[in-house]
């Protein structure tokens, strides 16, 4: 998956309750941030002859993120063994959809590509997620694991600023 460098920037969330999702692919790696500078987490995900592969955060606070990329599906998995989740992720010329999680208690991802913009849902109408994205030469499907890890730090209460015991 490598492709011209390019500029990411977009929202996940709402206006109040929301991260903003900014960062940069330089064709075999993408840097950015989920979130502000003050409540936010920065992610590193690269890209590997299988797939993608990073990490949410710093060393002792985040999650790790690994995917894999087999003709039009990509799954992987956000966060540990024991405590992560699974995705799976369709892609079709008009953007993709999968799932999130399990049958019973996962959510439904859909996105759709309007040119260099990305659109879309985590989980269902009433109480989901809305994501927005300006593509620039971010690979869609990397653009899509972002959303994912946006919506995990949201559910995880993950933030930027470490809490004291």
């Amino acid at each position: 998956m490598t492709a011209a460098s390019g500029n990411l920037s977009g929202r996940f969330g709402s206006l109040d309750s929301g991260y903003d999702l900014q960062g940069q692919w330089t064709g075999q790696e993408f840097r950015g941030r989920i979130g502000s500078f003050l409540n936010g987490m920065d992610i590193r995900i690269g890209a590997a002859p299988a797939g993608l592969g990073g990490r949410v955060g710093g060393v002792s606070y985040g999650f790790d993120v690994s995917a894999s990329v087999g003709g039009t599906r990509m799954s992987g998995r956000l966060g540990s063994y024991l405590e992560g989740l699974d995705f799976v992720l369709d892609f079709t010329p008009e953007g993709a959809s999968g799932r999130l999680g399990g049958v019973t208690d996962g959510q439904d991802l859909s996105f759709r590509v309007y040119g260099a913009e990305a659109r879309g849902r985590i989980g269902g109408v009433s109480d989901g997620f809305d994501v927005r994205m300006d593509l620039g030469a971010v690979p869609f499907p990397l653009a899509a694991l972002l959303a994912l890890c946006a919506f995990w730090m949201q559910q995880q209460g993950f933030s930027g600023v470490v809490q004291p015991d």
